[in-house]
């Protein structure tokens, strides 16, 4: 059994049962449902209310309606598409995704306190979060996170439980798609500068989609351009989410074939990529009827699309890698897992804290580790965690 399996739920399960005796619904006083749960310094520009999905439903509230995909999940009023990448990164493999997002729980009678639970890793750990399920919304509309069915809440509950874990839902503004991936998963980050490439960027990619590592991209920009949409429907200062690598074979063209990789917008019904391999382009008349077939093509207004790897490399600045450590694979095969060790430590005033190598008198103070030979990798995992870019 892997650690992630062994989650404990005793304070959920204890809170449930007082809750459902008392036939009462859960408020939880360490995330409230006030505005500083929101924001600390930037107020909405609309007036927003804290609703129960039992309010906010058409019908009747749902966790999940027709299972999970990354096609669930959009982005809301918010500059957090970092975390919705991460999030539909995540749905491709039900094993993670149920880790962090339990699916014994919901709105059934018999069961719904108005409570949910979610994991996340944090500093070296699985922790778990708890919330109640008010959702700030805008003419009975959620806000910000929500899934394509308007009855489905397990994204918007998702969301809201990572921003009792940052602070506020302000404070997921600012953040890297790695970084989440690094919470839900437990994993180890990998940057590729595509700006100087490893030599074949597809191979590279391949491996780790082998390994079952969850991947983001993103064409990053300075800090007063912000986000901006490209001509050929790229945005940039914008994370997307990785979902697939192929080669295709061409018909007729005295080309063997070629590498497409796919991509997913968080925005959801937005803005695709416009150039070759784009969504009902020519190119896809070069496939045989197999191949398209093989590639499950589906043409909607998704944010999800193909390009080529040329056109990837041209386009985008950078590959955010999440590799998944031992105690998270999820298949063995030995021939493609690694090995990990984990070492705590922090600094610590005029005992650990021997500043950087301008202080060559105390640096030697600062904690230390050494690598043997024998050792896969090391994690050292340091108690800060702050985001970088607006993505």
């Amino acid at each position: 059994m892997s650690l992630r399996r062994a989650l404990p739920k005793e304070k959920y399960l204890s809170l449930q049962r007082e809750l459902l005796r008392k036939g009462e619904l859960y408020e939880d006083r360490e995330f409230p449902p006030v505005f500083r749960s929101i924001f600390t310094k930037t107020r909405p520009s609309v007036n927003l209310q804290w609703k129960r999905p039992k309010d906010i439903s058409r019908t009747e509230p749902k966790f999940f309606t027709k299972g999970i995909s990354r096609t669930d999940v959009a982005q809301g009023r918010m500059l957090n598409c970092w975390f919705v990448a991460a999030v539909a990164s995540l749905t491709d493999s039900e094993e993670l995704f149920y880790a962090v997002c339990p699916q014994d729980q919901g709105f059934e009678p018999g069961t719904y306190c108005g409570m949910f639970r979610f994991n996340f890793w944090r500093f070296g750990e699985w922790v778990e979060v708890i919330i109640d399920d008010y959702l700030p919304t805008h003419n009975n509309k959620l806000y910000y996170a929500r899934s394509s069915d308007p009855d489905e809440f397990w994204s918007a509950l998702l969301e809201k439980a990572y921003a009792k874990v940052c602070g506020s839902y302000e404070a997921m503004g600012l953040g890297r798609i790695s970084e989440a991936l690094q919470d839900f998963t437990g994993g180890v980050i990998e940057m590729i500068n595509l700006q100087a490439p490893p030599p074949d960027v597809f191979k590279v990619l391949q491996k780790a989609l082998e390994r079952h590592s969850l991947m983001g991209t993103s064409i990053e920009t300075n800090a007063q351009s912000g986000q901006r949409t490209l001509t050929n429907g790229l945005i940039t200062g914008h994370a997307y989410s990785i979902t697939g690598l192929t080669k295709v074979n061409l018909l007729n063209l005295g080309i063997p074939e070629a590498k497409l990789i796919r991509l997913r917008n968080p925005h959801g019904n937005s803005s695709e990529w416009k150039g070759a391999w784009s969504d009902r382009s020519d190119e896809w008349n070069l496939l045989s009827n197999e191949e398209r077939k093989r590639l499950d093509l589906v043409f909607d207004d998704d944010g999800e699309f193909w390009m080529t790897m040329e056109d990837f490399v041209a386009n985008f600045t950078r590959v955010e890698i999440c590799m998944l450590t031992p105690d998270s694979v999820l298949e063995e095969d030995k021939k493609k897992s690694w090995k990990i060790q984990r070492e705590k430590g922090r600094w610590q005033t005029d005992a650990t804290a021997g500043g950087c190598r301008n202080f060559i008198d105390t640096f030697h103070i600062n904690p230390q580790i050494s690598l043997g030979t024998w050792l896969s990798c090391v994690v050292l995992e340091m108690m800060s965690h702050a985001p970088e870019y607006d993505q």
